[in-house]
């Protein structure tokens, strides 16, 4: 049994997580993403009733990010595109 992983987190997404390797991409978006438009090969988990930033939250539980030069990319913005980049730095 695991302990401390958050409720959130479902098995198939936990899969996900455990198979990224180096220079794998995690794209957390609202439903109107595309997210089919990310290619055949892209594996599409959804997370209805939640928000982006309380799956992100609960991914970094579990998730260590690689040390050079991590960054999160976000249009940071509204529905007209508004935004611009998130850097996390060096963590």
């Amino acid at each position: 049994m695991l302990k401390g992983i958050p409720k959130i987190l479902s098995p198939e997404l936990l899969k996900v997580l455990c198979e990224m390797g180096h220079s794998d991409r995690l794209v957390i978006a609202d439903g109107n993403f595309p997210a089919e438009s990310m290619g055949k090969d892209a594996i599409v988990i959804r997370m209805d009733g939640h928000g982006t930033t309380e799956i992100l939250d609960a991914i970094l539980q579990v998730f260590p990010l690689d040390s050079c030069g991590a960054s999160v990319e976000s249009d940071g913005g509204d529905a007209w595109g508004s935004g611009g980049d998130a850097d996390l730095g060096e963590l």
